[in-house]
């Protein structure tokens, strides 16, 4: 099923060459795939920005760092710290913020590179 990244949900799976990227590096369409066959990728967190002006790469990968950690134990059941995959996001730029953006999205992955097969959901990973 072929997504726009802001249709993506948790528990929504993916695989990274299934990200299509616009000209100017944004991700722009998803394809999803059974969290069930191997996999790359899976969102477990949505996060909404506050309105207020954009307040700069920085501060935005900064809150994410707290922000998509934090999903852990809601999501994979165990704290970031005691877990063995990674996160990474998709998060609004001064250009789509000034279109209204203001969602990131935290996702996993396995620390070792390794395709994850079964969702992460509750799974103490």
């Amino acid at each position: 099923l072929v997504l726009d990244t802001y249709e993506l949900l948790p528990g929504d799976c993916f695989d990274d060459a299934a990200v299509e990227v616009s000209d100017d590096g944004d991700a722009v369409t998803v394809t999803t795939v059974s969290c069930d066959d191997p996999h790359d990728n899976e969102v477990v967190a949505l996060y909404e920005f506050p309105e207020g002006p954009y307040p700069g790469d920085q501060a935005v990968f900064d809150e994410l760092d707290v922000v998509c950690p934090a999903a852990w134990p809601d999501y994979v059941g165990i704290s970031y710290e005691d877990s063995l995959l990674f996160y990474f996001y998709f998060y609004p730029t001064a250009e789509t913020w000034a279109a209204g953006d203001r969602l990131a999205i935290c996702m996993a992955y396995d620390g070792d590179l390794e395709p994850l097969v079964g969702s992460v959901f509750m799974s103490g990973r």
